[in-house]
């Protein structure tokens, strides 16, 4: 543990989520069955691996590739491909790199992890690597998430005022 400058207040290790700044996305750990500091994001080949199957683009096949035609593949591959994309702390502060704070992303951004989950074990195929997530979601109920020919609509809910 290390002290931080403010007198009095200890800060043990950091947390990360992963965020896409440019769509006001982020995947938390926890909801795909992973860990949070950094390191662990590296360490795990799984959790590591949907941020692999996030940026991976291309517009032809090979061997290896995501099957670019599977509905529930092409809604999660490539789709963070050229985007802004950052691992953000929880101690992150704002500062020349003008990312997102932890409020800001939990009040503001869409947490993806459930979209991403059945993509990954569809693409992976391998059994010790498919994600078996211990669920914890927050739930917006200000939030209407729709999938249209393949991409995912958010909008406010007519719903809730």
């Amino acid at each position: 543990m290390s002290k931080s400058s403010q007198k009095g207040v200890i800060k043990v290790g950091q947390y990360y989520y992963a965020v896409n700044i440019t769509k006001k996305e982020y995947i938390r750990p926890w909801d795909v069955g992973g860990v949070a500091k950094l390191w662990e994001w590296g360490a795990n080949i799984t959790q590591a691996g949907l941020l692999v199957l996030l940026l991976g683009w291309s517009n032809s096949s090979g061997g290896g590739d995501p099957d670019w035609d599977d509905p529930q593949i092409k809604m999660v591959a490539g789709r963070w491909a050229g985007d802004r994309v950052a691992l953000v702390g929880d101690y992150y502060s704002p500062d020349e790199k003008d990312l997102p704070t932890w409020d800001t992303i939990e009040e503001e951004y869409l947490n993806i992890s459930l979209i991403v989950i059945p993509a990954w074990n569809k693409f992976i195929e391998i059994e010790k690597y498919k994600i078996k997530p211990k669920l914890t979601p927050k739930i917006r109920p200000d939030m209407v998430i729709s999938n249209t020919h393949g991409k995912i609509v958010i909008r406010k809910s007519p719903i809730v005022k």
